[in-house]
């Protein structure tokens, strides 16, 4: 059942890159004609950076689980779908943002949303989180400010008890310094400058030390006060004064730097100056609240929230854009540099403008980005298109031109602002040692003051204890006279007469006591006095060191000014490069995409060519194959009668042997006989013989004659058969060789349709990769929409949601006050009771089921305390989803819920389609549908069963898990 949907598409053509500036001029018609809304701004500004045609709108069902889960937290019902699908109006994507942003749920999703980018999911230890989140919530459904919000967060001390929520960001961080400064900087201005607490950013060039103790200046002198508060101990995040801090950086020796609070981007805070003494409007003591006469936290948290911080502005319009397209402008959130910048600078200037003159209006301005074109996009890029290279080329080369330039510019303002930097530190080499002699005589000055607050108290202690021995002994004596009186009247009551006597020695006593006391009194009295007198003497010291400090920091004030000058200047010129850089790598991407693409066409081309070689190849190489059956048959033919000549030959060869050696026999014979002739010639049976061995001899000389003929007759023969086999042999190598040659043409066609192919494979698995790459550029610059996961609460509520479980528990609630409250008719028409219903309708749902949604954090949540942004698949995730009993128990058929409605569905293609478009608010596919229908048939026998495992297993989908 997982389903995600497949981002990869060949394409992406490139268009020109548009003037961004001309195109936002030239639409503006008159000067005094209004501006175009936001959300058309937007889009120009967007588009005007596009590489390659427009990306289509996400279909009607696509955009409305989108902006529900966006807007709401949660999908929308299946009969928020099905209306959705059959409106045929052209704006009803602009109502249903309007009705989604009335909805309860908005008020409670941005809520959520804010609680985990301030707090991270931290534990709360001093402020309950029921309520910091009532808080927030009361800010969303009134639609406060967001600036008003936030400066309370920045200045709250949890003293007020209006307030006393909104300091939980400082006491649920333990009131420490430096997680405050890295968790301000990240959470406000959307920097992370942790690694520049000891030293410069090792990595950032845009983080100094500078920055890191200037901001931490604000926090330093605050601290966690526990104090008694209605009999019980109560934590409030106090602030006393503060001086100068000094720093030096842990690479560099004696290089020692001070600063005082001082806001990114901006010159130290000018702070005003009080007499020794005089700084606080209520001095710290033991279970006091100091309240110093000037507050640092208070003018950080003004002054960041006033309108005019560029550095805060950018920051919450980018988080407010990334909360709908899942991506920041700048990306990682809390990273915004030089080096990194916005994907479109110009539209990130616009909407922190916008959200200035907007009177930071958060709902009118999520309004804005979702009725953008930009927010509405698929996910996908578009899969046919007309390839454009000389077109992209040119831009390309272009760009490459400018390359050059942007570099050298930024280096020369790198340098200037690095010389600049050095004339700062030299200056501030002469106000160290004499800020540092500021700090000894407030120091002494202080010491002295302790002093005369130990004298002042005990002259003050002393007057007490007096004044409260006087009045016990004016009591006293009164109660002795009365009593003395009473005794006179009853002179035999004896234990009256002792009584009295008692008020009497004890109220002698008191009076010796209060005598003792006032004979201290001068001591203490010229102890205050000196003490008094020695304070007034530790003034003139710091008078005079703050004379001799103040024109040294004017002058390093000065020179700050022209390094914050420089600094800007290097960041216009370092945004300006890294922005012509995305842009070209987008464009050269692309092109080498479209490169790629062609050479894969010519390979194919190719390859067609190839193929068609080998089969013309592996033609004529069978069409050879009867001509070479013929020569090894003729050779065969050949070899036969050569082998049966080369018998003939040896059987000749045989009889002739045979013949010659009787022939030999018979000569042997004939010439024994002729010697015994010799000896014996008369003998008439020797002549006899030998005249028959002779002729024995003759005949057979003629019969081997005769075989000596045959022989070579049989050897001549043999040669030719000799002859005709080697001519065959000659005709079937030649036929061979030419089979060789028929096959070689058919192995170097296959083997060059082999490498076309091993080509056209690599090609294949590179222009996938240069598209991945292509897709997630243009994911970036928001060409096309982003995939996002749900948070864990989203998951929670969406789950809880799909099941009928939050309808279900919400039709109770409003079944139960329509019988305890019921509005009446005019009650009914009043759009302000109606809403006020609504609300508690919600608040009282949530209540119930908001116990479910720890076990979803405690899943699908990163740790506490750390960004919450990404998206992790876990074994404990996988383990949650199909053995938590909680999620198999929601999908069990009950009060009417999609579990229920399909094991009751008869026509299993409308049960198909009612899990998806319950599920995850779309039709199924026809291979979905078909899957399902399959499943349900296959066990109509037991179908709950089946129809709770169809729906879990969407529930536990890759596909529900994102916004698509």
């Amino acid at each position: 059942m997982n389903r995600l949907p497949f981002r990869l598409r060949l394409g992406l053509c490139a268009y020109p890159m548009l003037c961004v500036v001309g195109l936002l001029t030239s639409t503006a018609g008159a000067a005094d004609a209004p501006a175009p809304p936001l959300h058309e701004r937007i889009d120009r500004v967007i588009d005007a950076s596009h590489v390659g045609p427009p990306v289509a709108l996400a279909g009607d069902a696509e955009f409305l689980r989108r902006v529900s889960l966006d807007l709401t937290g949660m999908p929308p019902s299946s009969e928020e779908l099905r209306n959705f699908l059959a409106d045929t109006a052209a704006d009803k994507r602009t109502k249903a943002v309007d009705r989604l942003l009335e909805s309860p749920l908005y008020s409670r999703h941005l809520a959520t949303t804010f609680d985990i980018m301030l707090m991270e999911r931290r534990p709360n230890k001093d402020v309950t989180a029921e309520e910091w989140q009532n808080y927030l919530l009361q800010a969303a459904r009134e639609n406060r400010p967001l600036n008003h919000v936030l400066k309370e967060v920045l200045s709250a001390d949890g003293a007020d008890a209006k307030l006393r929520a909104a300091a939980r960001f400082y006491l649920d961080r333990g009131a420490e310094p430096n997680l405050i400064t890295r968790d301000v900087g990240r959470i406000f201005f959307g920097r992370d400058m942790q690694c520049a607490q000891c030293h410069n950013h090792p990595v950032i060039d845009d983080y100094q030390q500078s920055d890191y103790h200037g901001l931490v200046a604000f926090f330093t002198p605050a601290y966690a006060l526990v104090r008694k508060e209605g009999g019980k101990d109560q934590t409030v995040f106090a602030e006393k004064t503060g001086g100068d801090l000094t720093f030096d950086s842990v690479f560099v020796k004696n290089d020692k730097h001070l600063t005082g609070p001082r806001i990114l981007g901006e010159t130290e805070l000018v702070e005003p100056v009080f007499p020794p003494g005089e700084e606080y409007q209520v001095k710290p003591a033991d279970n006091v609240l100091p309240v110093p006469k000037f507050s640092r936290r208070a003018q950080l948290a003004s002054h960041v929230t006033g309108g005019t911080n560029r550095a805060f502005n950018e920051n919450i319009a980018n988080r407010l854009w990334a909360m709908l397209m899942g991506r920041g402008l700048v990306h990682p959130l809390d990273l915004h540099h030089p080096a990194n910048p916005p994907s479109h600078p110009e539209l990130m200037a616009l909407l922190a403008d916008e959200l200035v003159a907007r009177n930071y209006d958060t709902k009118a301005f999520l309004r804005e980005l979702a009725l953008t074109r930009t927010y509405q996009r698929a996910i996908d890029l578009p899969a046919d298109q007309a390839p454009q290279p000389e077109e992209v080329a040119s831009t390309v080369a272009e760009l490459k031109t400018r390359t050059e330039a942007l570099t050298a510019a930024s280096e020369a303002a790198r340098k200037e602002y690095s010389q600049a930097i050095k004339d700062w530190y030299a200056a501030e080499t002469t106000l160290v040692p004499a800020a540092a002699e500021q700090d000894q005589a407030l120091a002494k000055h202080a010491e002295v003051d302790k002093k005369q607050a130990e004298a002042q108290k005990a002259v003050n202690d002393l007057l007490a204890q007096i004044n409260a021995r006087e009045d016990v002994g004016k009591s006293l004596a009164e109660a002795a006279g009365k009593a003395q009186e009473a005794a006179k009247k009853l002179p035999e009551e004896k234990d009256l007469a002792a009584a009295a006597q008692k008020f009497v020695d004890r109220s002698n006593a008191l009076i010796a006591e209060v005598a003792a006391l006032k004979k201290t009194s001068p001591d203490k009295a010229a102890a205050l006095t000196k003490a008094g007198e020695e304070l007034a003497a530790a003034v003139k010291p710091v008078e005079a060191a703050r004379a001799k400090a103040l024109p040294l920091r004017d002058v390093v004030r000065q020179k700050e000014q022209v390094v914050l000058a420089a600094r800007r200047k290097t960041a216009e010129s370092k945004v300006a490069l890294e922005r012509h850089k995305r842009q070209l790598e987008r464009r050269e991407t692309f092109a080498q995409r479209e490169t790629l693409r062609g050479q894969a066409v010519a390979i194919a081309q190719a390859a067609v060519a190839s193929r068609e070689a080998v089969a013309q190849a592996q033609k004529l190489a069978k069409d050879f194959e009867p001509d070479l059956l013929q020569h090894q048959t003729e050779v065969k033919t050949a070899d036969q009668t050569r082998l049966a000549l080369e018998k003939s030959k040896a059987d000749a060869e045989a009889a002739l042997t045979l013949q010659q050696k009787r022939v030999a026999s018979v000569d042997a014979a004939l010439a024994a006989t002729d010697a015994a002739r010799e000896q014996l010639p008369d003998d008439p049976t020797l002549t006899e013989a030998a005249q028959k061995l002779k002729t024995k001899a003759d005949e057979l000389r003629s019969v081997a004659a005769t075989q000596t003929t045959q022989r070579d007759a049989a050897l001549a023969e043999l040669k030719k058969g000799a002859d005709a086999l080697a001519l065959a042999n000659r005709g079937l190598d030649a036929s061979m060789a030419e089979k060789a040659r028929r096959d070689n043409l058919v192995a170097a066609a296959q083997k060059k349709q082999a490498d076309e192919e091993a080509r056209a494979q690599a090609l294949e698995s590179e222009i996938a990769a240069a598209t991945e790459q292509l897709a997630t550029l243009q994911s970036n610059s928001f060409d096309v929409a982003q995939l996002k996961p749900l948070t864990p609460e989203q998951m929670c509520w969406s789950i809880l949601k799909v099941t009928g479980i939050y309808d279900r528990f919400h039709q109770a609630e409003e079944a139960e006050l329509n019988k305890t409250k019921p509005l009446d008719e005019a009650a009914r028409n009043d759009p302000a009771q109606v809403r006020a219903r609504a609300l508690e309708l919600e608040q009282r749902t949530f209540d119930k089921l908001k116990g479910n949604v720890a076990s979803f954090v405690t899943v699908y949540g990163a740790g506490a305390g750390q960004p919450q942004n990404d998206f992790f698949a876990t074994a404990d995730q996988a383990l949650f989803a199909a053995n938590g009993g909680l999620v198999n128990g929601w999908v069990a058929p009950a009060g009417g819920n999609v579990s229920e409605r399909m094991a009751a569905e008869q026509a299993v293609e409308k049960a198909a389609e009612d899990l998806y478009v319950t599920i995850l608010t779309r039709l199924p596919s026809p291979e979905e549908s078909a899957d399902v229908v399959r499943v349900l048939t296959e066990q109509a026998a037991n179908k709950p069963a089946a129809v709770q495992e169809l729906v879990w297993g969407l529930l536990t989908s890759a596909e529900f898990r994102f916004n698509h």
